[in-house]
Order: structure tokens, then sequence, then C-alpha cells
């Protein structure tokens, strides 16, 4: 055999072997559930990245308009009519009281249909002639359903008409919602509730219809899930970059009151220390109470006033049943039942014209405490605008609606063609009022002293049947008919003063003590450092809801 060959083995290079790679959280569980990792991108559900809002968050502020008494007779009759003769309120439970066809549910105070919103006004509006002809064909078919239509009032006509109407040329809810940086973001409450409601019962109504809104329109996260959020996602909303406005006429005051009082509330579950409330008390009703002794005062005059028996046996049924009485009025029931009352005051502007003093709506006036537009001298301690002296008459205060406009057409402009010998003076009206008062006390005082007589006979014989008809004229008759017929036209003044800052809210004419200037542009001026709005984000104005509850 041969010597073997051997074979050389060559050295192989080292294997080199990758450590384990460490698992970034041990003892991971593969799933595919989110959890939030600050060190690492936001990633969705199938890898994708969210993209954020960087900077801050839209400011959009809500603005929540709130009516009065819907007056309308037939729209409302069974409120405006049948509640004020038989003396019944729906909210005591009287029975055989009815809602009527526009005022509040008093069995669901939460109910919707005493809200309306910017949705439902959307689609109202979108096809104005579409919506006609479809309700005409309906009424066609169904006579009964155009009776029932005939004496109810839609949401828009409820809502939206009360607030935009010819004089101010349909333009109050747009003019209000730019200001507050809430244009097309308006909402709208029902506070009618007819005739004795009480102011206290409307803050409690509005506590839990605020409360309700809030929870719907709302969506913010609770503070303390914000707070951790916010440096990943800064375009998180939060209360201060959506102030609520919150514009009320009338009874709506009191609801306002309790709206906001119920937007509050949700806020502090949600525990939020800052938010931005804004509110617009016009005409005032059921500001404050009346003592014993300053109703009494206060029906002794108007029942002087009256002059006339047979008028005082019908008007003054709201007094000699005590009808307008009020033991305690908004600013009464709000320090008993809102912790924080006065830093709620700090948060609004009020307007109510000082001869704003029609009977049917007394008591009226102002809320000590809140910034006033109007008035500034104590013209809410008068419970009637004028008195009548021995010899003549003394008006307390110069804010009052002296002009009560004529309107022809819808003119140019903010202001509103009008028809200049219609235009009402209410001072002339005051002082024809003093005029024949006086004649009617002097002739009053004449009869007593037995120098003229209390009544003449007059007998007169018929033309054609020769029959002598004797007739008894009683010489104050004709002095009280004209005290009576000067006290109506008063009335219908003082009346149209409770809606003026409504209704001529924005028109330039009609302030004699602040010319070229409207009811809206006093309330901005008097509101510049009190409103928050995106002109004005004083981080001063906002509140805490914890601290008003």
């Amino acid at each position: 055999m041969g010597k073997q060959k051997t074979i050389e083995k060559k050295p192989q290079p080292a294997i080199k072997v990758k450590p384990k790679l460490k698992e970034p959280f041990p003892a991971a569980v593969v799933d595919n559930t989110f959890v939030y990792r600050p060190q690492r991108s936001l990633v969705a559900t199938g890898g994708m990245k969210l993209k954020l809002k960087s900077g801050h968050p839209e400011f959009k502020g809500y603005i929540i308009f709130i009516n009065g008494f819907w007056g309308d007779p037939v729209k409302n009759t069974g409120a405006v009519a049948w509640n004020s003769l038989m003396d019944k309120v729906p909210e005591r439970g009287d029975s055989y009281s009815l809602r009527g066809a526009e005022n509040t549910n008093e069995k669901d105070l939460t109910d919707d249909d005493d809200r309306y919103t910017p949705e439902e006004y959307k689609k109202d509006t979108a096809n104005p002639n579409k919506a006609r002809i479809k309700e005409s064909i309906k009424n066609g078919l169904f006579p009964a359903r155009a009776i029932y239509m005939y004496f109810h009032a839609t949401k828009f006509q409820r809502y939206v008409k009360y607030w935009n109407v010819k004089e101010n040329k349909y333009q109050f809810t747009t003019k209000y919602a730019e200001y507050f940086d809430a244009k097309d973001n308006i909402h709208y409450f029902n506070g009618s509730h007819g005739l004795q409601s009480d102011p206290g019962h409307r803050m409690q109504h509005g506590y839990k219809q605020g409360l309700t809104w809030a929870k719907l329109n709302l969506k913010y996260m609770e503070k303390p899930s914000y707070d951790t959020f916010l440096p990943y996602m800064p375009g998180l909303a939060s209360p201060e970059y959506n102030p609520i406005t919150i514009v009320m006429h009338s009874q709506g005051n009191a609801l306002g009151v309790g709206v906001a009082k119920g937007i509050l509330a949700h806020l502090q579950t949600l525990k939020w220390d800052k938010a931005a409330i804004n509110m617009v008390y016009l005409a005032l009703h059921q500001n404050r109470g009346f003592t014993i002794d300053e109703y009494n005062d206060y029906k002794k005059k108007k029942l002087d006033m009256l002059a006339n028996k047979h008028m005082k046996a019908k008007l003054a049924e709201f007094f000699e049943r005590n009808k307008l009485y009020i033991a305690k009025g908004i600013d009464e029931y709000a320090g008993e039942r809102i912790v924080g009352w006065n830093k709620l005051k700090s948060r609004g502007v009020q307007f109510t014209f000082s001869n704003d003093r029609s009977d049917v709506v007394s008591r009226l006036g102002d809320i000590h405490g809140i910034a006033n537009a109007c008035n500034s001298d104590g013209d809410d301690m008068h419970f009637t605008p004028f008195e009548v002296t021995p010899s003549s008459y003394r008006i307390f205060s110069k804010h009052i609606l002296n002009k009560i406009l004529t309107y022809d057409n819808e003119g140019t402009g903010v202001n509103v063609a009008v028809k200049q010998k219609k235009t009402v003076i209410y001072t002339d009206l005051v002082a024809d009022f003093s005029k024949v008062y006086h004649a009617y006390k002097a002739k009053q005082a004449d009869i007593e002293a037995g120098r003229d007589k209390a009544f003449y006979t007059y007998t007169s014989t018929g033309s054609t049947m020769g029959i002598a008809v004797t007739s008894t004229v009683y010489t104050i008759r004709r002095y009280e008919d004209a005290v009576v017929t000067a006290y109506t036209k008063l009335f219908d003044a003082e009346l149209a003063a409770h809606s003026g800052p409504v209704a001529w809210g924005l028109d330039t004419r009609v302030l004699d003590w602040a010319p070229g200037k409207s009811v809206f542009d006093m309330i901005k001026e008097k509101g510049a450092g009190i409103f928050y709005r995106k002109a004005n984000k004083n981080s001063k104005l906002l509140i805490n809801p914890a601290q008003i509850h």
C-alpha cells in the first residue's frame, strides 16, 4: 500500500451569533389593543398615524336666546285668555289650567319641544317654498290639521320670530350671534310660562333645561384627562374656547339664570375649573319681590289712576286679587339657591327701560349688582315711571323709551323707515294723562263741595211716537272716561317699552338720552370689560363652575 495522503484542514471563520433582541416591554403579549405610550408615535389600529391638530382649538361660541311670555291671543289662546280670566296657573298644578299652544311643558321640564337647535333651524329654512307647498297639501287633505295649525305656532314661529321682527329688520339674533362669536350656532329656549308664574319655579325649570342642553352639546373630556392628553394633542376643545352667551327677555330672565346654573353644574361634574359665561338681561320681569307695604302703596296709586269704577271692576282685579304680588323675585331666589350668585352677576349686563312698567308685567326694574346699560340712578326703586303731583306731574327718569315708532317698510341700513306722523311720544302721553286726571279730580271736588250737581236729568220727546224719554247723565262720567282713555294709551306705551330692547334693540333713533346709539350699542359699551369674547380673551373673566352651584 502506498503512503496515504494527509488532507490538511483549513481553519473555518468564526461564526458570529447576534445577540437576541430584547423586547422593549418584557413578557409582552401579542395584542392588537392600542396602548398609550408617550415615548412613541400615536398609531391607530392598522398602523395609520393620526394627524393631530396643532395650535389652539377654534374659538367658537354658543348663544342661547330665551324668550318671555308668548302673548299671541290666537296662537296661545289657552294661556292668554282662559288661564288669565279663570286665574289658572299651570305650574301650580291648577285643575283645568291650560298649557296653551306655546307655553312650556310643566309635566316634562326637559322637553325638547322647549328647545330649538341650529340643526332644526337649517332644516326648517332649507327650502321654505317647498315647505309651504307641503303644508298647504297637508292642510287640504286633513282639514282638522289646518284648524290645529291655525291655533298653533311652528317652532320657527315661536322662537325665531319672537326675536326677529320687522322693527329690527329680522336681524336681532344674527347681530348678537356675530358679536358673541356664535354665528351659525344659535340655540333657543322657551321661557313662556304665563301670567302669575313664579320666578323661583322658572329658575328651577331653567336649571333642568340648562343641564340637559349642556349634556347634549358640551362634549368635553374630563379636565384631568384633558391635562394628560393636552401636551400631545394641543387642539383639544376646552370651555374657554367656547364661551356661552345667554340672552334673556322678560320671563326668560329667571329661566336664564337657572340655565346658567345647569350648564355650570355639568362642567363641574367634568371637573373643569374655568368656564366662559356671558349674560344679557333684557326687560327684567320680577327682578325683586314686593314688601307688603310696597305693594299696598303701589296698588293704592294704581287704583286711583284708573278712576272709572267700571274700569276698576275689570282691570283692578289684578290688584284686588293680588295677582301681581310676589314676595320674592329673581334676586332673592337666586341669593337663596345659588352659591356664588354675586359672582354670576358679574358676568352680565342688564337693560330695562324705566317706563317698562305696564300693569300686566309688573314688577319690573333692575337687579342690583349687575352692570346696567340703561339706568344708573335708582330708577328701579319706582313702581311707576311717573307720579301725578297736586298741580302737575313728575317723570322719575330720563331713561325711558320715549319714541314709540310705527314702521312703514324695511328701509335701509340698521333703521327701518317709519311713519313720522304716527310716532307716539311717551312724555306727551304723560302730559295728557296729567291734564285729564287733574280735571277729573277738580270736578270730583266740585261735586263733593256742592258746587256742581252729581247728575243732570234731561227729558226729550220722540218726533214720531211722541213719547217722553228721561235720561240721567252723571256729571263725572265723561271725566272718568277721559282718564281711562289716557291711561289706556299709557298702558300700551309702557307695554311697548317692555318689548323695546328686542323690537327696537338695533334702532339708533329711540334713545333720547343717548343720541345715535341703539340698545345693543349701549349693552356692548357697558359689557366691553365684562363679556368674554375672541376680541377680549381675558382669563380674569372666566369663572370656576365649582364656585357657582
